[in-house]
């Protein structure tokens, strides 16, 4: 009897972080992700009293930025998507913004494009959008 107990208590020991081992999760695994910006110029016109289109607007996702009508490989950790837009109408208003997305793990490629209209502003097939930060 003491014996059984003195290994289990061996064994439960050496499972615990004390001993430098731990029962946690392995880090989320990197994968590629194919972004293609479909953001065209009527999706950025912004109807006050007269349409209007800003003097500037840049788009990165997870820090790269992607021009209208290309398309990269993202690196993808833990299946976030991390894209911010940056816009300036002339001189009169300007902004930049970061949407966080979660992309649905089994997808390789989505669709980027862009609408006032729409709360969150960037809108990702197979992504939801999970937090907004506001830069200026």
């Amino acid at each position: 009897m003491k014996v059984i107990f003195f290994f289990t208590l061996i064994f439960v020991m050496s499972n615990s972080p004390l001993f430098g081992q731990t029962n946690s999760q392995p880090e989320s695994q990197l994968r590629t992700i194919t972004v293609n910006n479909k953001i065209t110029k009527d999706m950025l016109g912004y109807k006050y009293i007269i349409m209007n289109y800003p003097s500037s607007f840049k788009i990165k996702v997870n820090n790269k930025p992607i021009a209208p009508g290309s398309s990269e490989k993202i690196a993808l950790k833990g299946n976030t998507l991390s894209v911010q837009y940056e816009y300036e109408f002339g001189k009169r208003r300007k902004g930049s913004k970061i949407i966080d997305f979660v992309v649905d793990p089994s997808s390789t490629e989505t669709n980027l494009t862009f609408s006032w209209s729409d709360d969150w502003r960037v809108k990702l097939t197979n992504g939801k959008p999970k937090k907004r930060t506001i830069i200026e």
